[in-house]
C-alpha cells in the first residue's frame, strides 16, 4: 500500500527539479554575464561599442580601451598630459 503513495510524490519531486535545475542554471548564467558587464571592469575590445558614448576624456576605461578613437585619444592626451578622469 505504501509503494502506491510514493509514485505521485516521487514524480511530483521529479517534474520539480525538471524546472527547477535549468531556471537555476538559467539564473547563474545570467548573474555571471551581468558581472561580467559590469562598469568600468575589464578592457574593451577593438569592434565593441563604446560605453561611454564616445566622450574617452573622462572614461575610466581609457587606459585599456582597444578602440580606434580611445587610441587616438590617449596618443593626443599623452602628448598634453597626464589623464585625468572627470566626473
Amino acid at each position: 500500500m505504501t509503494r502506491h503513495r510514493d509514485r505521485p510524490e516521487r514524480r511530483r519531486n521529479f517534474l520539480r527539479s525538471l524546472v527547477r535545475y535549468p531556471v537555476l542554471g538559467a539564473l547563474g548564467l545570467l548573474g555571471g554575464r551581468l558581472v561580467k558587464r559590469q562598469a568600468g571592469t575589464g578592457p574593451v575590445q577593438a569592434g565593441r561599442k563604446c560605453t561611454n558614448r564616445g566622450i574617452c576624456r573622462g572614461c575610466l576605461r581609457l587606459s585599456t580601451c582597444c578602440l580606434p578613437q580611445a587610441l587616438m585619444a590617449r596618443n593626443v592626451l599623452d602628448r598634453d598630459g597626464p589623464i585625468r578622469p572627470t566626473f
